[in-house]
């Protein structure tokens, strides 16, 4: 599987981007037909309270998965934008996966 994770405007604390590549690892490990992650951390400058945010795309089979969130601490936004796209997963394992396939009689 391939992980891109980039930071747009700030820098983070050591072990974050570790902590990203094992929760990663960990999702495409149980959802063996990930083909790819992109990973956005962007810490915008202003006064708004929730300036970071972070987004996750996810390419699969079928239909590109995307979730983001926000928030002023980093570490929360990221564990929310992990959560997010663990459901997407998990929903798209219970649609696509988990249904029996239609034989024809």
């Amino acid at each position: 599987m391939k992980l891109h994770i980039q930071f747009i405007d700030g820098s983070l604390e050591p072990g974050v981007e570790e902590r990203i590549r094992e929760a990663i690892s960990k999702l495409e490990s149980k959802y063996n037909w990930i083909e790819a992650t992109e990973f956005t951390i962007r810490q915008e400058k202003n006064e708004k309270e929730d300036n970071n945010l972070v987004e996750i795309r996810m390419l699969v089979p079928g239909k590109d998965l995307f979730c983001d969130s926000r928030n002023e601490k980093i570490d929360l936004a990221i564990s929310r934008a992990l959560d997010k796209i663990r459901r997407l997963l998990e929903d798209k394992k219970d649609r696509d996966f988990s249904h029996p396939r239609h034989t024809p009689l």
